[in-house]
């Protein structure tokens, strides 16, 4: 899944877990992969978020983040199979079932969200 299909599942997911307004990015290159949400503001200037987008993906890792994150991963048709909330730095997440993954800097505290985060701690596999 990339290009216009990945746009049109992650606008999906999104809505699904209320993560709007927001900026896409569809990170395809290597370099974008690699840098990921550490060279992206929290907000951009319209005060809108920014949610990245990892087509063809099922795995990701939060090493050499500065600040805390929230993932979901996405199937199909933009069905979201796993949601994490402020996960930290130096976490590792995989969903083999996913085809791709989305990301953005956590909203809100653990304490303030409107239901229980689904946290991630250390290397967690989502059958």
């Amino acid at each position: 899944m990339n290009g216009w299909k990945a746009y049109a599942a992650a606008r999906t997911a999104m809505t699904a877990l209320g993560w709007g307004p927001a900026r896409i990015i569809v990170a395809e290159g290597f370099a974008a992969r690699l840098v990921g949400m550490g060279a992206i503001p929290a907000r951009a200037p319209d005060g809108n978020g920014y949610v990245l987008v990892f087509p063809r993906c099922h795995a990701v890792h939060t090493c050499f983040m500065g600040r805390a994150l929230d993932i979901a991963f996405v199937g199909g048709q933009g069905r979201v199979l796993a949601h994490y909330e402020h996960v930290v730095p130096w976490r590792f997440l995989s969903c083999p079932d996913a085809q791709l993954v989305l990301e953005r800097v956590a909203v809100a505290s653990p304490e303030s969200a409107g239901r229980p985060p689904r946290a991630a701690s250390g290397w967690e596999l989502v059958p």
